[in-house]
């Protein structure tokens, strides 16, 4: 059996089977504290390497006590050089290196308590003017320029590195780009250097707009990692897919849409008396993706992003009370509730 048909089953499978579908989230939130662990333990392991490494290099070589992609696309370093003074050292530039490509960054020189040298540099990684505009592929390896009174220019190669792995708090670790999707990491390379990976976005609905009030209903999505189609339907379903409803969406920018949702039709999707909680998909060219927010740096979007309610009318004598909520995943949900003279 081949790995597109295990693919295939078990997205089938999620889909037949709600509660298998947040099973399998609960665990995958679960198994993010371990597989944190597992990576940092591994790069633990990798010392070894770095110290072979370190020694065949001689002193062409700089230790990076910390590196940490902030904010989806600003690259923070700060590196020590022990075998040089910082009154040595006139000028410094971080560069970014894959294959004959060489991307440069002014670096700031710093007197360590002993008198060595500390560098500090700031990059953004992206297409933003001054920006490395990094591309995916092959990692970047990551290296500094020192110019220096005693031994003119060297370059050295930025070995190990704590990254900012943990998985503790509000944020993520490495968040998506704000505007692109893009993730920027910092990882480790098999021969102990330092390097940036790029990975490009998954296809993704993110909302982008929501407008809730007395006469209307209005979502904007916008196409993340694809190419937004011509003509693109919001669906609108319960949470086991047995009812939907669905609305034409309009062109309302190069990569989004706009649609306003039928309230009259989504009022026959909630039960009298209780609360309902209905899914948002956007479907075209082939695709239905779960409506929700990707490009953010929450852990868990649910418990930090909670809009305020709204009431909207819906038929003479009939309204709804409608929210909307995200899951941990970032998927967004309608809770609506009928507010009329029957309820």
């Amino acid at each position: 059996m081949s790995v597109d048909t295990v693919r295939k089953f078990a997205a089938a499978s999620l889909r037949r089977f709600p509660k298998l579908k947040v099973a399998a989230r609960r665990l995958d939130r679960k198994l993010k504290g371990p597989v944190a662990r597992l990576q940092q333990e591994r790069h633990e392991q990798r010392a070894p390497l770095r110290g072979v490494t370190r020694a065949l290099s001689g002193s062409s070589f700089i230790d990076a006590r910390l590196a940490a992609v902030l904010d989806g696309r600003t690259l923070n370093i700060d590196m020590l050089a022990p075998q040089f003074r910082a009154d040595d050292v006139v000028a410094a530039e971080l560069h970014v290196v894959r294959g004959a490509v060489r991307r440069t960054t002014p670096a700031r020189v710093r007197r360590e308590p002993d008198g060595t040298c500390g560098i500090e540099a700031t990059a953004l990684l992206d297409d933003s003017p001054g920006g490395y505009a990094l591309r995916p592929g092959d990692p970047w390896l990551l290296e500094v320029m020192l110019q220096t009174v005693s031994r003119g220019r060297r370059i050295l190669k930025v070995l190990g590195g704590r990254q900012n792995a943990g998985t503790t708090g509000l944020t993520l670790p490495s968040p998506p780009h704000p505007d692109t999707g893009y993730r920027y990491r910092a990882r480790l390379y098999w021969s102990g250097r330092l390097a940036l990976t790029v990975t490009p976005p998954a296809p993704a609905a993110e909302l982008s707009r929501v407008q809730l009030d007395w006469t209307r209903a209005e979502l904007e999505v916008r196409a993340v990692g694809w190419r937004m189609p011509d003509q693109a339907v919001v669906e609108v379903s319960n949470r086991s897919g047995t009812a939907r409803v669905t609305a034409e969406a309009s062109r309302s920018g190069a990569d989004r849409v706009r649609c306003a949702l039928p309230v009259a039709e989504l009022a026959g999707l909630t039960k009298p008396g209780k609360e309902t909680v209905l899914n948002v998909f956007l479907r075209g060219e082939g695709r239905r993706l779960r409506v929700g927010r990707v490009l953010h740096d929450l852990m868990n979007p649910g418990k930090v992003l909670k809009p305020t309610p709204a009431i909207i009318w819906a038929a003479p004598g009939r309204s709804l009370r409608v929210q909307v909520r995200f899951t941990p995943a970032g998927g967004m949900t309608l809770a609506c509730r009928h507010i009329g003279q029957n309820d």
